[in-house]
This record gives C-alpha cells, structure tokens and sequence, in this order.
C-alpha cells in the first residue's frame, strides 16, 4: 500500500491526538520524500500537535513551510500557532500571527480572538487586549467567558483596576454566569490598590449571583480590608 496524502494526514491527526509533535513532524518531513505533497490538513494537525508540545517556533516554521509550497493556511492553523506562542509567553509572536490571520481576511473566530488575548495576558498588554476585545464585536466575533475572563485578568496583571471593574459591569450586563475565574482577577486588582469598598460590593454580588468563593477570593478580600 502506497501511503498517500489521506493516510499521511491520518497519521499525522493521529500523532496529534497522542501528543506525538516529534513523530508528526518527520511524517511532515517524509513526505515529499514520497513523493506526496502534504494539504492544508496535514499541515494544521502538525501545527496543532506543536501548539500541544508547546513549540512555538516549529508552529510557526510549519506557517511559513504552507506559504512556501503554496498551501493556504486555515483558521485552524493560525489558531494553533498563536496559541502555541501563548502558552511560551512570546506574546509579540502571537499578535504577530495574529495580524497575519487579519490580513489574509479569513473570517476571524472566537478561538483566535482568545488566543491572542491570553497570549497578551501573559504580557500584561492590556491594551492591545482590548483593542482585540473591542474589535470582536466590530467582526461579529462571539465573545465567550473565556475571552472575558482572559481580558479582565490582563487588566489585573497590568494594574488597570478601572477597566477591569468596567468589563466586569459588562459581563454582568451580558448575563454570563460569574465564577470564580471572573470575579478573582476584578478583586485582586481592586486589592492591589486598596479599594476595599469595591472589594466588598463584588463579594455582595457574588453572594447574589451565587458564584462559589474560594481561597484566593477570601484571601484577596482580606488583604483589601486590611489595606483600607
């Protein structure tokens, strides 16, 4: 049986799957050495398995493999590189890939969106967070919890207790179910900066909405009071 594009890609999906990165790159590699010329799929389930073994840099090597042989890149392959340089704190690359998935007008996702919000995150680059944030809805791009609890703790990390307490009011005015991923991050910016009185309204809406406090929420809260 000669292996062709379909088995290739099977296989590749397969190491994806397993958390193999290391195997489906040289199945990658194999290829064009039989002759069989890798797709799209092939190409982004490689990328997905880099973004899993937290290789930034061979996800985005993959990018430039796909540009090179002519291959147009898909969502999931944008997604699975920004991503991949998010979870290495390479948050420039991450905005990087993702302005290239902007300018190739491929219609932007949520997934994408909170890629590079948590990449940002981990810069603490609150405002180009939201410059994404905001422009989500400009592309009718659905914006999930994650997406606001991903904008709200980049705010935190970066000081910005205002705009934290701001997209914490819009959550509340959107109806989404609050957790402790939600409302820790507003506090402990409110904490940070001794806003105790804020502290406790957001413990009373928390009481309200009957969203489960943890240790950090006490923790935080405590530190607020006792700051005040």
């Amino acid at each position: 049986l000669c292996p062709d594009v379909i088995i290739y890609s099977a296989a590749v999906s397969a190491c994806e799957k397993g958390g193999q990165w290391q195997r489906a790159l040289i199945l990658v590699a194999d290829m064009p050495r039989q002759e069989v010329r890798p797709n799209v799929i092939t190409y982004s389930a490689a990328a997905s398995a880099c973004e899993k073994g937290g290789q930034w840099e061979k996800a985005l090597h993959l990018l430039g493999l796909m540009a090179q042989s002519d291959v147009e890149s898909d969502i999931v392959s944008f997604c699975a590189a920004i991503s991949a340089c998010g979870r290495s704190g390479e948050w420039m690359q991450a905005l990087r890939v993702f302005n290239m998935l902007m300018q190739s007008r491929m219609a932007l996702n949520t997934i994408a969106c909170n890629s590079v919000i948590s990449a940002l995150e981990s810069g603490a680059e609150w405002l180009k967070a939201l410059q994404v944030f905001t422009g989500m809805s400009c592309d009718k791009v659905e914006v999930d919890t994650i997406t606001r609890n991903a904008a709200i703790s980049t705010c935190e990390k970066a000081g910005e207790w205002d705009t934290a307490l701001q997209l914490f009011g819009e959550a509340l005015e959107s109806n989404v179910k609050l957790d402790v991923l939600t409302c820790n991050p507003v506090i402990g910016a409110c904490e940070k900066v001794g806003k105790w009185e804020a502290v406790l309204q957001l413990l009373n809406v928390m009481a309200q909405h009957a969203a489960e406090m943890d240790t950090i929420t006490c923790i935080a809260a405590l530190s607020a009071c006792q700051k005040g």
